[in-house]
């Protein structure tokens, strides 16, 4: 599956990541969280090209096996995990997708 991903539907939406990064303006941005980061190619892209020193890029994923995945591209490939000050830290232990929702829908409408 990830080969897959990583070959077709990250590159397919290349563009619409870019185009969502710029009207967002997130080059101004002092934090940004990217949601659903899969194996990373956009969290380079973004991170290199668009957050600016002093600037945070918080990448996330409920599949810890897109997180590992993540970590593997990022430490291999990427310029900007080499850039003195620059951090990359991975949870690749915590199941996220056996959370308890812990939110009452009520509280939240009344």
């Amino acid at each position: 599956m990830i080969p897959f991903y990583e070959s077709v539907i990250e590159l397919s939406s290349m563009q619409g990541i870019t185009t969502c990064a710029v009207m967002a303006g997130i080059d101004k941005a002092k934090r940004t969280i990217e949601v659903g980061c899969g194996p990373g190619r956009h969290s380079q892209m973004l991170a290199s090209n668009f957050v600016q020193p002093g600037g945070v890029l918080v990448s996330t994923d409920i599949s810890g096996g897109m997180v590992k995945r993540l970590a593997q591209n990022y430490f291999n490939n990427s310029e900007f995990s080499m850039v003195k000050g620059n951090l990359f830290a991975a949870d690749t232990e915590t199941d996220y997708c056996n959370l308890e929702n812990k939110c009452d829908l009520e509280d939240i409408i009344a």
